[in-house]
């Protein structure tokens, strides 16, 4: 029987753990001792062999099965740190069996496959996961993850659905960090009114060809404001892993189209970029009651015609409620001389107040608010501190969310929906002045090149003829652009000068180009194909 090497002590175990063995009087490990004896003759394998694994009574592990084992391992910490429910990392380990073919694998590359298959888990379950959100969770670069989404989408053969931009920003409105301290009604509100905007901002198109991150951090920000809680955009943007550059300039998109729509308003020409936080519950509440009516119902006679609002809406809305408030003199206010209190519509149609009347109560009105604010503080008026002086009461049910567009809804229903604002993509409106801006700089080179191929002649009339490229009469006052390319003094920056655009539109035009080619811009091609006949073998 083996004894000890150090106190030669019989008593031996072995450890449950490391498989060795242990001396159990002093505690010194015993020398690794599980070589096999060396088996065979002359025509058989000769030599010795050790048993693969840790001493004493280790398993025998292959290479396959520790990759295995490794890679699910992987799997679990990924999903585990996305939050994954069992049931969402049994499909991406299928997802991952499918494209592996049962192999699974280990590396960097194993993990971005990992992250990629856990994005279009969702994406196929109808969850939002934002793509910045994986590449946190598995550390990689965004193009890495992009790569491998479209390599597996096509292997697969499969089609993302449209990503749930409404379902994201409920799910940052919950989590932000910034709202721990906020109740959870509120909570709860926020998340109703930040359905209705981003939603908005879907139908004005400010998500379409953008990443939705910045447009959901955009809304949560607005949203935050509007309720009096101050957000961050840097301290939102930082926790939801999307840039910060792109962000404040989704929400300055946002606010520029909500002061479009509040030109609807009798006040609109004083709102602007600046105090439409402030106005906020005032838009938003219009926004509302247009979101609820139907574009196919009959105008009250009322409407005025113009894609405004209804004034039939908004005088019964905001008449219909006594408002504690006289004039500055002591005596009844503008609307007690003018309208008085109205209950119902049936009183409000048999007022029969015209437009001129309307707008007449409404001006004594602001100026009589305005002179009371002045003798209360004494100092300047904020013209855009709608609420400022006036009693909380008539504004606590501003926001009734009673509109369809407070859930989410399709995008055949959102077109359908009208919130004030009808407005063509940003990226399209882009386009058309960039293209509208190339026809200016393509006409003033055509009259640069007819300056030099055939110089003006003076007529009677001391206008100046053109024989070139659709030449057209000019007077003096054209020459002032030939004179500034002329001229070897330095030119001083002005609205004529001549950038290297314009050069590259009169090489064009030199060589013959159609001017609707040139229009599109995709200079280099053009300039491969007609000025370095890189097409002509």
């Amino acid at each position: 029987m083996a004894a000890c090497r150090s106190c030669k002590s019989k008593v031996l175990v072995t450890d449950s753990v490391t498989g060795g063995t242990v001396c159990s009087s002093c505690g010194i490990v015993q020398d690794f001792d599980d070589y096999q004896h060396t088996f065979g003759g002359v025509s058989g394998p000769q030599g010795t062999f050790v048993r693969v694994g840790t001493s004493g009574t280790g398993n025998d592990y292959s290479y396959k099965e520790r990759k295995l084992y490794e890679s699910n391992q992987m799997i679990e910490d990924i999903t585990f740190r996305l939050s994954f429910s069992d049931t969402r990392t049994r499909e991406v380990k299928s997802m991952i069996n499918k494209v592996t073919d049962g192999e699974f694998g280990l590396g960097n590359w194993f993990s971005v496959l990992v992250g990629a298959c856990c994005y279009i888990v969702m994406r196929q379950n109808d969850k939002a996961l934002p793509i910045s959100e994986v590449i946190g969770a598995v550390g990689c670069e965004l193009y890495e993850m992009g790569k491998m989404v479209n390599r597996v989408v096509g292997f697969l053969g499969l089609e993302l659905k449209e990503f749930d931009l409404v379902g994201l920003l409920e799910k940052m409105i919950k989590g932000f960090s910034g709202f721990s301290g906020v109740e959870e009604e509120k909570i709860d509100l926020m998340v109703k009114q930040g359905i209705f905007v981003i939603q908005c901002a879907i139908k004005w198109f400010l998500s379409t060809g953008r990443r939705p991150g910045p447009v959901a951090v955009a809304v949560l920000v607005f949203v935050g404001a509007v309720n009096g809680i101050e957000v961050r955009i840097e301290d939102v943007a930082k926790e939801m892993n999307v840039a910060i550059r792109t962000c404040k300039l989704r929400y300055k998109e946002l606010l520029e189209a909500m002061v479009e729509v509040a030109q609807n308003l009798p006040w609109g020409s004083d709102v602007n970029a600046k105090n439409i936080v402030k106005n906020a519950p005032f838009v938003l509440k219009y926004m509302e009651m247009k979101s609820m009516e139907d574009r196919g119902r009959e105008k009250s006679k009322f409407s005025d015609g113009s894609p405004g609002f209804d004034l039939g809406d908004v005088v019964e809305e905001c008449l219909s409620k006594e408002v504690e408030y006289k004039g500055i003199d002591g005596g009844d206010s503008a609307v007690d001389n003018g309208l008085g209190c109205l209950n119902g519509t049936e009183g409000l149609e048999n007022l029969k107040v015209s437009h001129g009347e309307l707008a007449k109560v409404y001006s004594k009105f602001k100026s009589e608010f305005l002179n009371r604010n002045l003798t209360k503080k004494n100092d300047t008026v904020d013209y855009g501190d709608r609420l400022g002086g006036l009693d909380v009461e008539f504004f606590d049910e501003w926001w009734s969310g009673r509109s369809d567009m407070c859930e989410k809804l399709l995008m055949e229903q959102l077109l359908e929906k009208d919130v004030g604002l009808d407005v063509l993509p940003p990226s399209y409106i882009r386009g058309c002045n960039v293209v509208k801006k190339r026809r200016e700089k393509i006409r003033e080179a055509k009259r640069r090149i007819n300056s030099i191929i055939s110089p003006p002649i003076v007529t009677s009339s001391n206008a100046f003829l053109h024989n070139g490229l659709d030449a057209q009469p000019h007077s003096s006052d054209d020459i002032s652009t030939l004179e500034n390319v002329n001229s070897q003094k330095k030119r001083k920056k002005g609205h004529d000068n001549i950038d290297w655009e314009d050069f590259i539109i009169e090489s064009l035009l030199l060589h013959q180009v159609k001017e609707e080619e040139i229009e599109k811009g995709h200079y280099n091609a053009l300039l491969g194909l007609y000025v370095f006949k890189s097409g002509l073998v």
